[in-house]
């Protein structure tokens, strides 16, 4: 969790970026966003299969699942925006 909060927060410090660098390009400082939110959520679906209940047949199991099946399809979708927005940044 406290590696989730921290990518998170630098997720959050790089909108504030062209507050410290001029004349920063805007799809460069997207691409930071993206990239740290995607190392966020991936930090939050390693940590969900790191706790995984073993407990067969439980309720909690069921939620964990969901955790880590919902979480890999937010990654899958960040990583397009990640690899669209490198597309925009190199061409």
């Amino acid at each position: 969790m406290v590696l989730n909060n921290v990518m998170w927060l630098t997720s959050i410090a790089m909108c504030y970026l062209d507050c410290f660098i001029d004349n920063l390009n805007y799809t460069f400082q997207d691409f930071l966003i993206i990239f740290f939110e995607l190392l966020a959520r991936i930090a939050l679906v390693a940590g969900a299969i790191s706790i995984f209940p073993q407990e067969p047949y439980s309720n909690k199991r069921v939620w964990f699942y969901y955790i880590i099946m919902g979480g890999s399809l937010t990654i899958i979708d960040t990583f397009i925006r990640l690899a669209g927005t490198l597309q925009k940044l190199l061409f």
